[in-house]
């Protein structure tokens, strides 16, 4: 695997050249916005833009590697360490799921729920809560909400304790552990 050149586009080039049998050709252009963003921090006007500049050696290392795990069919939030959840960037890594788009609506039931209940004291219990992303996002659009998050991997509450700090929020988080039968 080599890269041809190093400019934007050669990259691009070669995202479709070994991706193609991976991804579909939206996918790998989205994929590609991701990483240049993530590494260079363009947008994607300064993306589209720039398709045409060089890269310094270190930036193309990186994203040569980037290419070389999404071979592996490791999901890209997993290879930049990121998602996006309800309107915020939240850090994943392997040992928490990916967000799921869909689970947004379970924290847009809940919110319905906590307005019409407004005027009472409320708390929130999240069971397994991975990243943290749930109890997050009601946290910081339900600031009066007691909210508390279990897991039984300390892992995912370490990403869910960073998720919280970084998105400025304040959540009880606690380790569980499962009886064996």
């Amino acid at each position: 695997m080599k890269i041809a050149g190093n400019k934007i586009s050669d990259v691009i080039s070669f995202y479709h050249q070994h991706l193609a049998g991976i991804y579909d050709k939206d996918e790998i252009d989205e994929m590609a916005f991701l990483i240049f963003e993530k590494v260079l921090g363009y947008d994607r006007s300064e993306f589209h833009k720039r398709k045409g500049e060089h890269l310094n050696q270190s930036d193309l290392l990186i994203v040569y590697d980037i290419g070389k795990d999404l071979q592996t069919h490791k999901p890209i939030q997993y290879i930049l360490e990121e998602a996006w959840f309800y309107g915020m960037k939240f850090f994943v890594n392997e040992h928490v799921l990916i967000p799921r788009p869909e689970t947004e609506e379970l924290v847009e039931l809940v919110l319905n729920e906590i307005k019409r209940e407004l005027g009472r004291p409320l708390s929130v219990l999240d069971i397994g809560t991975g990243s943290g992303c749930i109890p997050v996002s009601i946290k910081k659009n339900a600031q009066a909400v007691e909210i508390y998050a279990i897991d039984i991997s300390k892992d995912a509450l370490d990403v869910a304790k960073k998720n919280a700090e970084t998105l400025d929020t304040t959540i009880s988080l606690a380790e569980v552990e499962i009886g064996r039968a």
